[in-house]
């Protein structure tokens, strides 16, 4: 397991990190957050050179990696033989799954994935080179209790009977086989014509809620749309999935237009949801953030009177900020 990245030097935002005695060791499970444009996606990029055991990114930097076998280090240099399988969902794994923003594109391309287990031997194989145990939907982790509780209007304790039957439908889809290789594959999933239509409508919204606000770096409209481009796509397949588990449709092969409409109204309930969010956040919180963007802003070359322009704050205070540690 990695336990620490010892220092990261010219990759990105990361101009001179080390791992200082404040830092806890990674763990098994880890969460990593921040505003926008503090360094999450160009750290998991750190992890996409692992991945692709390759400098895809900022290859002139470096960096060191420290493993928890006898507590043994790799470089930039070593990548090739770095010991463990690295995996990344991130904007760049997504670019190479969607391409509505390639010139000359249809809007889509497939995602794939597991489904099915027929004949009762070919889930261990899948689980091989599966996140999850037993191999099931590679994508998607389903779960259910034995009973739920529907609250706050009723005490009511609901029958599950109807997501179990869902759930077994899904597992008894027959896998797919290349038709080529004999192999089981992963299945193509396809957006319908009109199901493009609408969330290339809904892209559309969604791209000018960014070029909106893209000079604001208060406003995280910009933030939570950019993400949505992505997130509605898949909750257009979940729900396709989910409905032909309910026996609502009769299809697994195509999202059509009812999947497409339903995952629109989740990306704006996420967005109106998401806003709501921002617009509660602390005082405190907000001044930790306003002192980020100061010596962000000066970083850039920015003056005084420039950020307390941009920002909206007295230039005494932006003078204070840049005194305070990010």
């Amino acid at each position: 397991m990695i336990t620490k990245v010892n220092k990261i030097k010219d990759f990105g935002i990361f101009k001179n990190f080390t791992w200082d005695v404040s830092i806890n060791p990674f763990k098994k499970q880890n969460l990593i957050y921040g505003w926008n444009y503090s360094g999450k996606t160009t750290f998991s990029k750190l992890f996409n050179n692992l991945d692709k055991k390759s400098k895809i990114h900022f290859p002139t930097s470096e960096y060191t990696f420290e493993i928890e076998l006898n507590t043994e280090t790799f470089t930039q240099e070593q990548l090739a033989n770095f010991p463990y399988l690295i995996k990344v969902f991130n904007s760049f794994y997504v670019k190479n799954i969607f391409s509505w923003d390639k010139e000359n594109s249809d809007g889509f391309e497939p995602i794939l994935f597991y489904l099915g287990d027929e004949a009762g031997n070919i889930q261990p194989k899948l689980a091989e080179k599966s996140r999850i145990s037993d191999g099931f939907l590679d994508r998607f982790l389903f779960c259910f209790p034995e009973s739920c509780t529907a609250q706050p209007d009723t005490l009511e304790v609901v029958n599950c009977e109807s997501w179990i039957n869902c759930i077994t439908t899904i597992y008894e889809i027959p896998p797919y086989t290349d038709e080529r290789t004999g192999e089981v594959s992963h299945i193509p999933i396809r957006l319908s014509a009109e199901a493009q239509d609408i969330l290339a409508a809904h892209n559309e919204v969604l791209r000018g809620l960014i070029n909106s606000t893209i000079n604001d770096l208060e406003d995280p409209t910009g933030g939570i749309a950019s993400k949505l481009r992505i997130y509605q796509y898949r909750f257009a397949l979940i729900l396709q999935v989910t409905r032909y588990g309910c026996g609502v449709c009769h299809t697994f092969r195509e999202v059509d237009a009812e999947s497409a409409k339903g995952a629109v109204l989740l990306a704006e309930y996420f967005l109106s949801t998401a806003m709501k969010v921002h617009s509660n956040i602390n005082d405190k919180v907000r001044k930790s953030y306003n002192i980020r963007r100061v010596h962000k802003l000066l970083e850039q070359g920015k003056t005084i009177r420039e950020i307390a322009d941009i920002i909206g704050i007295s230039v005494g205070t932006v003078s204070n900020y840049s005194k305070q540690l990010p």
